[in-house]
């Protein structure tokens, strides 16, 4: 089951016309929001990792 992440914004002050001049933000609340990354996340990680070390490597023989 998949959890919708919902933000809240804590406005504090009183609203002064058209503008948020007389508004500060409070706090944030950040709820349904994963801190651990998905196994696709760490696949497309080690994937470019490799990438970037092949192309270092060709580009030392290259230059050898």
């Amino acid at each position: 089951m998949s959890i919708s992440p919902v933000l809240t914004f804590d406005y504090t002050g009183s609203l002064q016309g058209l503008t948020d001049e007389g508004r500060g933000l409070n706090s944030v609340t950040a709820e349904g929001v994963s801190a651990v990354p998905e196994p696709g996340t760490y696949a497309m990680l080690l994937t470019g990792l490799g990438l970037l070390g092949f192309t270092a490597s060709r580009r030392k023989v290259a230059a050898a």
